[in-house]
Protein backbone atom coordinates (compact mmCIF):
# COMPACT_ATOMS: atom_id res chain seq x y z
CA UNK A 1 0.00 0.00 0.00
CA UNK A 2 1.24 3.25 -1.28
CA UNK A 3 -0.04 6.98 -0.03
CA UNK A 4 2.11 9.08 -2.05
CA UNK A 5 3.74 12.56 -0.03
CA UNK A 6 3.30 14.07 -3.11
CA UNK A 7 0.45 16.64 -4.11
CA UNK A 8 -1.92 14.17 -5.74
CA UNK A 9 -1.26 16.03 -8.94
CA UNK A 10 2.43 14.70 -8.80
CA UNK A 11 1.28 11.00 -7.61
CA UNK A 12 3.12 9.30 -10.34
CA UNK A 13 5.96 10.17 -9.52
CA UNK A 14 5.48 7.99 -6.09
CA UNK A 15 3.76 5.32 -7.82
CA UNK A 16 6.64 5.20 -10.28
CA UNK A 17 9.76 4.76 -7.95
CA UNK A 18 6.92 2.10 -5.76
CA UNK A 19 6.77 0.42 -9.11
CA UNK A 20 11.09 0.14 -10.32
CA UNK A 21 11.92 -0.46 -6.39
CA UNK A 22 9.40 -3.79 -6.24
CA UNK A 23 10.14 -4.69 -10.14
CA UNK A 24 6.22 -4.01 -10.84
CA UNK A 25 4.00 -4.82 -13.53
CA UNK A 26 1.72 -1.35 -14.28
CA UNK A 27 -1.18 -3.86 -14.04
CA UNK A 28 -0.12 -5.18 -10.29
CA UNK A 29 -0.83 -1.07 -9.19
CA UNK A 30 -4.26 -0.62 -8.20
CA UNK A 31 -5.30 2.94 -7.60
CA UNK A 32 -7.92 4.34 -5.64
CA UNK A 33 -8.84 8.16 -5.84
CA UNK A 34 -12.07 10.19 -5.70
CA UNK A 35 -13.89 11.71 -8.55
CA UNK A 36 -16.22 14.44 -8.54
CA UNK A 37 -17.39 13.63 -12.42
CA UNK A 38 -19.30 10.36 -10.84
CA UNK A 39 -22.52 11.10 -8.04
CA UNK A 40 -21.79 10.58 -4.49
CA UNK A 41 -21.15 6.64 -3.63
CA UNK A 42 -20.85 5.41 -7.07
CA UNK A 43 -18.02 3.19 -7.72
CA UNK A 44 -16.74 2.31 -11.15
CA UNK A 45 -14.06 0.08 -11.31
CA UNK A 46 -12.00 -0.55 -14.70
CA UNK A 47 -8.98 -2.72 -15.40
CA UNK A 48 -7.43 0.02 -17.83
CA UNK A 49 -8.48 3.10 -20.04
CA UNK A 50 -8.30 6.98 -19.84
CA UNK A 51 -7.92 8.98 -16.67
CA UNK A 52 -10.77 10.87 -18.06
CA UNK A 53 -9.53 14.31 -16.76
CA UNK A 54 -8.78 13.70 -12.92
CA UNK A 55 -4.97 14.69 -12.73
CA UNK A 56 -3.78 12.28 -10.33
CA UNK A 57 -4.82 9.32 -12.47
CA UNK A 58 -3.01 11.32 -15.55
CA UNK A 59 0.30 11.57 -13.39
CA UNK A 60 -0.05 8.08 -12.51
CA UNK A 61 -0.32 7.12 -16.24
CA UNK A 62 2.07 9.01 -17.78
CA UNK A 63 4.68 7.73 -15.27
CA UNK A 64 3.90 4.51 -15.92
CA UNK A 65 3.23 5.10 -19.59
CA UNK A 66 0.52 2.79 -20.00
CA UNK A 67 -3.01 3.22 -19.90
CA UNK A 68 -3.24 -0.77 -18.53
CA UNK A 69 -3.91 0.70 -14.99
CA UNK A 70 -6.36 -0.83 -12.38
CA UNK A 71 -8.29 1.48 -10.65
CA UNK A 72 -11.71 2.19 -8.48
CA UNK A 73 -13.01 5.43 -8.66
CA UNK A 74 -15.33 6.64 -6.09
CA UNK A 75 -18.19 9.06 -6.78
CA UNK A 76 -17.98 12.28 -4.75
CA UNK A 77 -20.60 14.54 -6.58
CA UNK A 78 -19.86 17.96 -7.87
CA UNK A 79 -19.42 20.65 -5.12
CA UNK A 80 -22.33 21.53 -3.30
CA UNK A 81 -23.10 24.72 -1.67
CA UNK A 82 -21.13 27.01 -4.34
CA UNK A 83 -17.60 25.59 -3.07
CA UNK A 84 -14.83 25.28 -5.38
CA UNK A 85 -13.56 21.77 -5.87
CA UNK A 86 -10.57 22.11 -3.98
CA UNK A 87 -12.85 23.50 -1.24
CA UNK A 88 -15.17 20.29 -2.02
CA UNK A 89 -12.43 17.92 -2.36
CA UNK A 90 -10.64 18.87 1.05
CA UNK A 91 -13.22 19.76 2.91
CA UNK A 92 -15.78 17.52 5.65
CA UNK A 93 -17.83 15.25 4.15
CA UNK A 94 -21.52 16.36 4.82
CA UNK A 95 -23.18 14.47 7.21
CA UNK A 96 -25.87 12.86 5.07
CA UNK A 97 -23.05 11.87 3.02
CA UNK A 98 -21.36 10.32 5.86
CA UNK A 99 -23.69 8.01 6.86
CA UNK A 100 -23.02 6.42 3.54
CA UNK A 101 -19.63 6.50 3.81
CA UNK A 102 -18.98 3.11 5.89
CA UNK A 103 -21.28 0.68 3.13
CA UNK A 104 -19.23 2.43 0.45
CA UNK A 105 -15.89 2.15 2.59
CA UNK A 106 -16.74 -1.74 3.04
CA UNK A 107 -17.78 -2.19 -0.60
CA UNK A 108 -14.49 -0.75 -1.78
CA UNK A 109 -12.34 -2.92 0.70
CA UNK A 110 -14.44 -6.09 -0.41
CA UNK A 111 -13.54 -5.40 -4.19
CA UNK A 112 -10.27 -4.55 -3.47
CA UNK A 113 -9.87 -8.20 -1.93
CA UNK A 114 -11.37 -9.69 -4.79
CA UNK A 115 -9.08 -8.40 -6.91
CA UNK A 116 -6.24 -9.62 -4.95
CA UNK A 117 -7.92 -12.80 -4.49
CA UNK A 118 -10.06 -13.73 -7.84
CA UNK A 119 -8.95 -11.43 -10.16
CA UNK A 120 -10.03 -7.85 -11.93
CA UNK A 121 -13.12 -9.20 -13.43
CA UNK A 122 -14.82 -10.39 -10.38
CA UNK A 123 -13.92 -7.50 -8.46
CA UNK A 124 -15.33 -5.49 -11.40
CA UNK A 125 -18.69 -7.48 -11.20
CA UNK A 126 -18.73 -6.86 -7.32
CA UNK A 127 -17.62 -3.38 -7.44
CA UNK A 128 -19.63 -2.02 -10.55
CA UNK A 129 -22.62 -3.42 -9.18
CA UNK A 130 -23.07 -1.78 -5.99
CA UNK A 131 -25.69 0.87 -5.93
CA UNK A 132 -25.62 3.29 -3.45
CA UNK A 133 -28.83 4.03 -1.07
CA UNK A 134 -31.25 6.96 -2.49
CA UNK A 135 -31.76 9.64 0.68
CA UNK A 136 -35.22 11.18 0.23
Amino acid sequence: MLKPCTYMNLSGLSVLEAVKYYNLDPRDVFVIYDDAALPFGRLRMREAGSAGGQRGMMSVLGALQTLEVPRLRIGIGEPQNGLALPDWVLGRIPKEQKLMFEKIEDVVWNGLTLWLSEGIQKAMAYVNSFQPEKRQ
